[in-house]
């Protein structure tokens, strides 16, 4: 059946029986509604609040909109005519613009999973299963991609993901089939255009009009043309979870959870979740399995964010700010702004004493160093676990990593700190994040918490934590990008292009991830805060991140706080 709001909406703006559409209009000129009250109003009178915004914005002198809607050159072209108005009649500004290089660099980069090729398969054989190569069905096609994809996955994937050759898979689909370059460029459009009959037949059956042979289709064409100086071809896997299981003791990472000393039964609770979490099914004998991998992906990644953010180049005027953005030189060239670009850094309005940042210079979490000296990781455990034992103030461990969170977890460390604590993990839903973050905050009030999570998360750049919900920022080591294949592609297009390639592609993102996670402390002219950088190197980032060094951090801390022993 067709959507009943959108039924109604359409009804009642075309025949004016009911006069609800232009009620609503009135309303919300009149009133400036937040986003949550026009929802609930267009709930009320049964009609799409999706469809009366896009009525309201042509009478707008302000309209907000998620980056998609510019950078989309089918949604945005939707938008002007919402509006009425061309890209040059705009002022854009970019709201937490230190996201946008690498949010333009996914939107102009493509996948193709296993997981969509096996869905493809499914799909057409409910409809035309025809040849679409002499003696080879759809079907048969596509079950040979996905075996040269799993094929490509072990070649080429080294832990997270690996460089595919420039024409790997178009030699080895030819290879497979004994066929030309033209015959399989016409195997592919053939793909396409079946996709677009399963589409239209959807449509006719009122179904969402989506195909998976379509999108395999499509993906090929452009995998096929790709343009070798802007794009990187890589291979990836999923990787669930690294699992070293034993009966004893579950890995306390494989689901969200709260440890609180008087809490003795989480271990049973986490063990029940083993199931809902490992995704090999019941049959797998999980004890027998390390590093699990699944749904290998190739993905055609846009190293420059310039092909999607030159259409800012278009409109009137942009400005680009963020409490992050620093270095802007980086920031301007990535996106591909014009070098004239006006560039100005404005002070904190909050006082520079509310905010104390040290560092100790006797831990890192750099691999060469750990990888001699192992106890440097035990050490950077012993000032976590004395800042948390002896501050009755609320406190937020950031990780570089959810392995080296696990490394933590497995050497008790939330048996050592003995406070009530939460812990983000990536298996978490937004629902189930905001009710971590929710509860660590009203736990806090009055007997202090703690709570584990990774910087560059969506807690260490979307969550605040005004007054006294979070007081304490401990950053365990310097969170520098993995050096994945697509990372040291990045940084290698950098070089050639500026000359900047670990500047721009490795300092600049760990500046603002950075800034980005000491920035939970002060949300208002009244908080205060410390963060603690555990990592030798903070010095590296200023002048953008101005630190102090210490060998006793919790010193410093009573300090700042105005305490006594006694009150800690």
């Amino acid at each position: 059946k067709a959507c009943p709001y959108y039924f109604k909406f359409v009804l009642s703006n075309k025949t004016k029986e009911e006069n609800i559409v232009p009620e609503i209009i009135k309303w919300a000129k009149e009133t400036i509604p937040y986003p949550e009250e026009i929802n609930q109003k267009c709930d009320q009178l049964g009609v799409c609040p999706y469809e009366v915004n896009k009525l309201l914005v042509k009478d707008a002198t302000i309209v907000c909109a998620p980056y998609i809607y510019l950078l989309h050159p089918g949604i945005k072209n939707r938008l002007l005519d919402w509006l009425g108005v061309s890209m040059q009649n705009l002022i854009v500004i970019v709201d937490e613009a230190h996201n946008l290089p690498e949010y333009a660099r996914e939107t102009c980069s493509v996948e193709l999973s296993a997981r969509t090729i096996a869905n493809a398969i499914s799909e057409i054989q409910q409809y035309n299963n025809a040849e679409i190569l002499e003696g080879v069905k759809i079907d048969d096609f596509l079950s040979a991609l996905m075996e040269i994809l799993y094929d490509i996955s072990e070649e080429y994937v080294r832990e997270d993901d690996g460089l595919v050759p420039p024409h790997e898979l178009e030699t080895q689909l030819m290879s497979r089939f004994k066929i030309t370059s033209r015959k399989l460029a016409s195997a592919v459009n053939d793909l396409v255009t079946m996709g677009s009959i399963i589409q239209d037949s959807k449509t006719k059956e009122l179904k969402l009009p989506r195909s998976y042979v379509h999108a395999v289709g499509t993906f090929l064409q452009f995998w096929f043309s790709l343009d070798a100086e802007n794009y990187v071809k890589i291979v990836k896997v999923d990787t669930p979870f690294s699992l070293k299981f034993t009966k004893e003791k579950p890995q306390s990472t494989l689901d969200s959870f709260v440890k609180n000393k008087d809490n003795t039964d989480y271990e049973e609770k986490l063990a029940s979740n083993i199931e809902m979490v490992c995704e090999c099914g019941p049959e797998c004998n999980i004890k027998d399995k390390e590093n699990i991998r699944s749904n290998p992906k190739l993905e055609a990644y846009c190293l420059d964010p310039s092909e999607a953010t030159s259409v800012f180049l278009e409109s009137h005027a942009t400005l680009h700010m963020s409490g992050t953005l620093s270095p802007l030189e980086e920031y301007r060239d990535s996106i591909g702004l014009p070098e004239n670009s006006k560039l100005e850094i404005y002070p904190s309005p909050f006082p520079k004493e509310n905010l104390l940042i040290l560092y100790t210079s006797d831990v890192t979490t750099k691999y060469e160093d750990i990888s001699k000296d192992e106890a440097i990781i035990s050490k950077m455990e012993l000032y976590v676990e004395d800042i948390c034992k002896n501050f009755n103030r609320n406190t937020a461990v950031f990780f570089p990593s959810f392995s080296l969170m696990r490394r933590f977890l497995d050497d008790n460390i939330d048996e050592r700190i003995n406070r009530t604590l939460f812990i983000e993990t990536q298996s978490l839903v937004q629902d189930e994040l905001m009710e971590i973050v929710k509860n660590f905050k009203i736990s806090g009030l009055g007997k202090s918490a703690v709570l584990f999570s990774v910087v560059g998360g969506r807690i260490s750049e979307g969550i605040d934590f005004p007054d006294k919900e979070l007081e304490i920022a401990i950053v365990v080591g310097i969170p520098y990008p993995k050096p994945t294949a697509k990372q040291k592609s990045l940084q290698y297009y950098y070089d050639l292009k500026f000359g900047k390639g670990w500047e721009y592609t490795v300092k600049a993102p760990t500046t603002r991830r950075l800034l980005q996670t000491i920035g939970r402390l002060i949300r208002n002219e009244t908080d205060r805060g410390v963060a603690v950088i555990l990592d030798r190197r903070a010095t590296q980032f200023e002048p953008w991140i101005k630190v102090k060094e210490t060998k006793e951090p919790s010193n410093e801390i009573a300090k700042f706080f105005g305490m006594k022993n006694n009150e800690k």
